[in-house]
């Protein structure tokens, strides 16, 4: 009898258990050499890919480190690490015939290639030092170190310090540096684009071009044959142009000026643009130009003779018109201004850029190459790598070694749409060199990071290869897991009309249809959620609003947009009250729909301000934006520089005077302002520091004792003790606090990199805080979110990327890329090198620059192409329902969106029609009593006293899941509640207390240590040590988050005095003792008629009487109503009572600050009282109403932040 092979029991499990649809098991056993698998949104890449890897593993005999695994990011090769080890996991339970193989790939899984591409270059730079002349030590240069060097290279341009350059250069690039900056046309264009936008560009053009796997000497050669690219370039453009060339050849030649001349006769005309027709006619009359004479004929209509040039009033251009209009739908005119780029093309193909761009040119492809090698050589003395530095070098590793050429058996990429040249040169060596099967996943449409260097071509190149080759194999997946079907077939319906010529111009490419799943059981099921699959809201004037007769006045475009987002927030706030569900996909069932289900996407973060005025200011809702990039834009960033400035020179009276309004001072801004006036100054010239002295001797204190732990220990000691006094928190309105605090820790790992890296000097790390300000350099904000925090979310579409939402909001529809703010006037150009709109003013400057237009030309079909497929992903992270979002103006009473937004695209390939939202101040508005415009649904019914309301269906929901912690504060007081949980605000009362005890970091340290350590007093040192030798290894035990506090001697020293406490009291030796002790015990039960109870029990332990609670405080008792307190552990008692069928025998709080526990009679706890209170509150908390409870005013901690205190 033939023995089944593992390939055959893996590929049994596959089809029968794994359920893998028809192609995601075609790709997981393909056998050929270039394998790649187009995966559409939602169609299980990720599982594809995973399965692949335990198929070579199991099926194939392939040793874990034999398989390369490339991911686009981090995150994605840390879920792609754990879905292997899960499924492996699973299987070697499910199948143990095939444990020899599986058991053996577990414990070696770390040893595993999966890394993104970054990584694994690192990974093959430490393992091949030798081989290359690098510095074994060698690291990735950080952000403080990278913004240092420009902003040293900036001063060096602004001195005009290029011996500093030269100094570090070696060998030829000496001369090349000397001969380059002694020239006199340098200094001009330092004048001309300005010493920081030369080294923004710089910058820009280093990283673009090292992206395509280009270098220096790369560089400084093109600088010296510019022509090469010149011809290239004036090719591409002759294929771009030529068809529309001859079509219009076809039209003047053969069509509009026969036609005006029979109805017309030119030579009897004597106009301008007769003449410049007749002389069109005589050149080109019998002509069958090719693709090397349109650009002549192209000069001839557009030239300074020719009829385009001079479109001035006469019979023959009416009639001219008249022909041009019946045949294109265009005026002469129209058609002139719509082409205006021909001409530059045309000049450029017959003779080149004008001789001053081309100089222009030259001098900073120069430039801009020893700027280059001057920063490799920098780099080099320290031993500092950037990202590109990484492929590069493990590049040469790889060719250099032998190893690497056998090591590795299979490659595995994802996201491979988002590949670079120097990337993709990476892929292929490992592969060519070993030989070894090539397995590609991505998804052309969803190829959205261009702005990183990615080329979607190299995609298209590759796919057409695995159709043609015989060892290739293209696989779709387009049975899609993610959207409901209503909302599939309408993006479906959508893209499908959008890519009916392809998705990328020049390259066969056609949209792939997503396709349901529905052969699976719960798919009839997952349809049956109420809310609308697609909500299209266009923002625009009233069709009437006008006087007749009179000239339209655009309504302005920041109304039209805010009455599109009070159109939004009317939505999310009906389906989120009435309780419209959604499909949960990890529980398998419709629930009511929560504000964590929801996400807005936006375009750009330029609509962020406004956002956040409607949704928060306006509708009170609970919102985070992630990703905000004006990290050092921050009041408080800001703040923090000013004083550190004033630390470092207390000489520096505007950075004394900025620290002293700032929050961070501890003075009011009237005490502050009276101390910047003539009157308080007086006129013996006394210094700002002395008279905070002398008016304020506290705050003068505290400022120098900060002053002196920033000298001796560091900056960012001096920013960590502003975080750590309460005051600072609390002089901030509180909906600010936990950004603040977030961007305050922010700085502290800012400045402590600097120090680490750059500089420790105070004096140093405030002089780069402060250019770092100045300049706006652009930086994301510290994510201060809680993965289960109920809030909506608001992000990027390049953010959102990879995620998924029940709800999605597309907001800002009007978007084109094409239409951005104003470009620098500098740019790098992978077609000419460099591309300029204006030459030095010293110079003739008689000619017209022609480089940025044709850049633009030949970039905006790109640029297009990615921004329709930008759409396409912020579509497909819909689930359940999707929201379009836009604003555009009206045309002779019809919509009219600007040419080549997202808006244009909805509305010309989509068959539903939009609702129209108008503004406050149309006709008929409908207004809330912001004044705001709403959107659609119920009218509402307008009172006596203007005020607005409307009826709600009302819906029996409630919450799905409650903690302890909104349990307490629900019962406390519901407007409370409210405030901390649908409207985000911190409202926590563990936060710093007045006498320094707690605080959300330092009981988060101690509960680490109270669930590991053992509770005796003789091994306490080894969970937090006090000695200076041990501390550094136990530091980095610890979660990252708790590692800055943990560096602070005082904070552990005050958490050990605690456990120390602790330890020697009565309640620890009994839980010392006992045999059942279990520490931070997780749970997840439904309460009787109820929601889940939800969050986990500091301690439980049994003794005789039975089983005990035990919650840990790092406050003082009496920083909050005991009732708080008492509601929390009422609740931790309900749900242990569902969960263990009993009730406990002992409830305690323990407050470690004064080792005082306060306990609660197990009589005073009745199951079925507790559990109907639950149930009362998650209905309420889903629905409301939110009322104060005014008699707990007085005990409140929160009263002194609430609207509603009494």
């Amino acid at each position: 009898m033939k023995q089944t092979s593992e390939a055959d029991i893996l590929r049994t499990y596959l089809e029968e258990k794994a359920r893998l649809e028809k192609n995601q098991l075609r790709a997981v056993t393909s056998g050929q050499k270039l394998i790649v698998v187009t995966a559409g949104a939602g169609t299980g890449k990720t599982l594809t890919l995973a399965w692949r890897f335990i198929w070579l593993v199991v099926a194939e005999d392939v040793p874990v480190d034999g398989i390369l695994t490339i991911t686009f990011t981090e995150k994605a090769a840390l879920e792609m690490r754990e879905r292997i080890k899960r499924l492996m996991e699973k299987l070697l339970e499910d199948e143990p015939s095939l444990s020899k193989r599986l058991q053996q790939a577990l414990e070696r899984l770390d040893e595993a290639y999966i890394s993104t591409i970054h990584a694994f270059s690192m990974r093959v730079l430490k393992e091949n030092a030798l081989v290359l002349d690098l510095d074994p030590e060698a690291r990735v240069t950080s952000g403080s170190e990278e913004s240092s060097f420009w902003l040293e290279l900036e001063r060096i341009f602004d001195r005009s310090d290029f011996g500093a350059i030269v100094g570090n250069l070696r060998g030829e690039w000496v001369l090349r540096g000397e001969k380059t900056f002694a020239s006199e046309e340098l200094p001009d264009l330092v004048n001309t684009f300005g010493p920081g936008g030369l080294t923004s560009f710089a910058g820009n053009f280093i990283n673009h071009f090292a992206s395509r796997g280009l270098c220096p000497e790369d560089i400084w050669q093109m600088s010296t044959s510019p022509e090469k690219l010149d011809q290239v370039t004036a090719s591409e453009l002759k294929t771009r142009f030529g068809r529309a060339w001859e079509e219009a050849f076809e039209l003047w030649i053969k069509e509009i000026i026969p036609a005006v001349d029979s109805e017309i006769r030119l030579d009897t005309d004597k106009t301008k643009f007769s003449a410049g027709l007749g002389m069109l006619m005589r050149r080109w009359k019998g002509a069958t130009p090719g693709v090397d004479k349109l650009p002549h004929f192209v000069a001839d209509l557009f030239g300074e003779n020719g009829p385009l040039s001079n479109l001035t009033g006469s019979k023959s251009k009416k009639a001219a018109d008249a022909a041009c209009l019946e045949r294109t739908g265009e005026s002469c005119k129209e058609y002139r201004d719509n082409r205006i780029i021909w001409p530059d093309v045309a000049n450029f193909i017959l003779e080149g850029l004008p001789s001053e761009e081309a100089k222009v040119r030259g001098i900073l492809l120069k430039t801009c190459a020893l700027c280059w090698e001057f920063r490799d050589a920098c780099n080099r003395g320290k031993a500092i790598l950037t990202f590109d530095d990484l492929i590069s070098y493990a590049l040469q590793a790889i060719k250099a070694s032998p190893r690497y050429r056998e090591r590795f058996r299979h490659v595995l990429v994802d996201e491979f749409q988002d590949t670079n040249g120097l990337q993709y040169k990476m892929i292929q060596t490992i592969s060519e060199s070993a030989g070894c099967p090539l397995f590609l996943v991505g998804d052309l449409q969803q190829s959205i990071y261009r702005f990183r260097h990615a080329q979607p071509r190299i995609f298209c190149e590759v796919l057409w290869n695995s159709k043609t080759r015989k060892d290739g194999e293209d696989i779709t997946l387009d049975i899609s897991f993610r959207s409901r079907g209503e909302l599939m077939n309408r993006v479906n319906g959508l893209f499908s009309s959008v890519w009916a010529d392809g998705i990328v111009e020049g390259i066969q490419s056609s949209y792939t249809p997503l396709k349901a799943p529905d052969h699976h059981l719960w798919w009839e099921e997952r349809q049956k959620g109420t809310m609308p699959a697609v909500n299209c809201l266009v923002a625009a004037p009233g069709e009437n609003n006008e006087n007749s007769g009179e000239k339209r006045n655009k309504t302005p475009v920041d109304q039209l947009r805010r009455a599109s987002f009070e159109a939004l927030a009317r939505f999310i706030d009906e389906s989120v009250s009435q309780g419209k569900t959604v499909w949960d996909q990890s529980e398998g069932i419709l629930r009511p729909l929560r504000y964590r289900d929801i996400a807005i996407l936006v375009p750009t973060r330029t609509q962020y301000e406004a956002l956040e005025e409607v949704l928060i200011e306006n509708w009170g809702f609970p919102v985070y934006f992630e990703g905000n990039r004006n990290y050092f834009s921050r009041g408080e960033v800001r703040d923090v520089a000013a004083a550190l400035g004033a630390m470092a020179n207390t000489e520096d009276e505007l950075a004394l005077a900025s620290f002293l309004e700032s929050p961070l001072s501890g003075l009011s801004l009237t005490e502050a302002a009276a101390l910047l006036t003539p009157e308080t100054r007086g006129n013996d010239g006394e210094k700002l520091i002395d008279r905070l002295a002398r008016l304020h001797p506290d705050i003068a204190s505290r400022f120098r004792q900060k002053r002196h732990e920033a000298r001796v220990s560091g900056p960012s000691h001096a920013i960590a003790a502003f975080l750590e006094d309460e005051k600072t928190l609390l002089s901030f309105p509180f909906w600010k606090r936990r950004r603040v605090a977030g961007n305050l820790r922010r700085a502290v790992d800012i400045a402590r990199e600097y120090e680490t890296f750059v500089d420790s000097s105070l004096a140093g790390c405030a002089e780069y805080l402060e250019k770092v300000t100045v300049r706006g350099i652009q930086a994301e904000e510290a994510d201060v979110l809680g993965e289960q925090e109920d809030m909506i979310r608001v992000m990027t579409v390049h953010v959102a990327k990879g995620l998924e939402f029940p709800v999605v909001a597309v907001v800002g529809l009007e978007y084109s890329s094409l239409r951005g703010g104003k470009s620098a006037s500098v740019l790098p150009s992978s077609w000419l090198g460099v591309v300029t709109s204006k030459v030095p003013d010293s110079w003739d400057g008689s000619e017209k620059t022609l480089g940025k237009k044709l850049h633009q030309a030949l970039d905006e079909t790109e640029n297009l192409e990615e921004q329709e497929r930008l759409l396409y992903v912020a579509c497909t992270r819909a689930r359940d329902s999707l929201v379009l979002c836009g604003v555009c103006q009206r045309k002779d009473g019809e919509l009219n969106p600007d040419k080549n937004s997202w808006l244009k695209t909805v509305l010309s390939h989509d068959d539903e029609q939009p609702e129209i939202v108008e503004p406050a101040g149309s006709k008929d508005p409908l207004e809330n009593g912001s004044g705001q415009a709403f959107a659609s649904g119920p009218r509402k019914k307008k009172t006596a006293t203007g005020t607005q309301i409307f009826v709600v269906e009302e819906r029996a929901c409630s919450l799905e899941r409650m903690s302890a912690t909104a349990y307490a504060l629900f019962r406390f007081c519901p407007f409370a509640y409210r405030m901390r949980y649908r409207q985000g605000l911190d409202l926590r009362w563990e936060s710093p207390t007045e006498d320094g005890h707690g605080g959300t970091e330092a009981g988060s340290l101690a509960h680490w240590v109270l669930a590991r350590w053992d509770l005796g007093a003789d091994t306490l040192g080894n969970w937090l040590p006090l000695e200076d030798t041990r501390t550094k290894r136990w530091i980095n035990l610890l979660p990252p988050n708790l590692r800055p506090i943990a560096r602070n001697p005082d904070v552990r020293s005050r958490i050990r005095k605690w456990l120390e406490d602790f330890a020697a009291g009565e309640t620890a030796k009994i839980m010392r003792i006992s045999t059942s002790l279990q520490r931070e015990v997780p749970f997840r039960v439904r309460i009787k008629d109820g929601p889940f109870a939800i969050g986990s029990i500091d301690a439980l332990y049994r003794d005789e009487k039975g089983y005990h609670l035990l919650d840990y405080k790092v406050t003082a008792s009496g920083g909050a109503p005991d009732i708080l307190y008492e509601n929390q552990l009422l609740f931790y008692a309900a749900a242990a009572t569902a969960a263990l069928g009993s009730k406990p025998s002992g409830l305690a709080l323990y407050h470690l600050p004064e080792g005082k526990l306060h306990t609660i009679t197990p009589a005073a706890f009745d199951p079925e009282d507790t559990f109907l209170k639950i149930s009362i509150a998650a209905k309420k908390a889903a629905q409301g109403p939110f009322e104060p409870a005014h008699e707990n005013c007085g005990t409140c901690p929160w009263k002194k932040e609430c609207t509603a205190s009494g």
